[in-house]
């Protein structure tokens, strides 16, 4: 469901990432499109495209037709012009914090699944970074599941059940003050 606004991820894009002189004024030519040069720190130079629309330097540039259609001359603009996001941007708050939860699993060598026990420490990781990590992942997991338990008791509450458990209540509150300090209210 959420793939399909991912935008950025997906599209196929004019880059002149990766590419010689020759491919990138070749590729300009072809497409109608300007470049800029401008100078490498150690000599050289790395060409960017600019944008048609704000005519700003970009490593990439969309089209804006299909995209299995044949290329138009001049065709493409910059993610910004196009209103183009990443996909971690489009998340909801719960579903980034399990993903970066997941993120540090998988760079301590363990699986993403949160329900798994967390991963051991690497051999050469110092013991400090490992703790930071743990931490962050501890964080980020309680995070969604006082996200979950929120939204839950939430909709409890829509449909008039009882609101005495007192797990409810801690949970929203810590959620609420740690989380959505504008949306504390009392109940």
């Amino acid at each position: 469901m959420l793939e399909n606004f991912c935008g950025v991820d997906t599209l196929p894009a004019v880059t002149v990432l990766g590419r010689s002189s020759r491919e990138v004024e070749a590729l300009a030519e072809e497409r109608g499109l300007r470049l800029e040069w401008t100078p490498c720190h150690y000599g050289g130079r790395r060409p960017w495209l600019v944008c048609p629309r704000c005519g700003r330097r970009r490593a990439k540039l969309y089209p804006l037709g299909h995209p299995e259609a044949p290329p138009v001359r001049g065709d493409g603009l910059c993610r910004r012009c196009l209103g183009l996001g990443y996909l971690s941007q489009r998340l909801p708050p719960m579903e980034r914090w399990a993903r970066q939860a997941q993120r540090i699993r998988e760079r301590l060598g363990g699986s993403p699944d949160l329900a798994l026990p967390f991963p051991r420490r690497p051999a050469r990781m110092p013991r400090k970074t490992y703790a930071r990590l743990r931490r962050q992942a501890r964080d980020l997991w309680q995070a969604c599941y006082d996200a979950d338990l929120f939204a839950w008791a939430r909709m409890a509450d829509q449909r008039d059940v009882s609101r005495s458990a007192p797990r409810y209540w801690q949970a929203r509150e810590r959620f609420l003050a740690t989380y959505a300090p504008s949306m504390a209210e009392t109940p």
